[in-house]
């Protein structure tokens, strides 16, 4: 379940890496379907810019480009 703090002026939602790798597999699935990214956004409930940094976000370390794209998978975190 997502932790919400409260900033100054806002509220603040952290979500699990498995809730981020849930958001960003329907994002991608949408973006294939041609959706925009304003749009895939909007469906999932996410802003646009939190799902534009937890795409780009690079793992620490050296790990092999297909590890690291599995285990920002649902799949690859719900294995571990």
């Amino acid at each position: 379940m997502p932790c919400a703090t409260r900033t100054r002026d806002r509220v603040v939602t952290r979500r699990t890496h498995l809730e981020q790798a849930e958001h960003i597999a329907v994002t991608e699935s949408r973006l294939a379907a041609g959706e925009t990214q304003r749009e895939a956004a909007a469906a999932s409930g996410v802003a646009r810019s939190t799902l534009l940094e937890w795409c780009h976000e690079q793992p620490p370390g050296d790990a092999p480009a297909g590890l690291v794209a599995f285990v920002r998978t649902p799949e690859g975190i719900s294995s571990g």
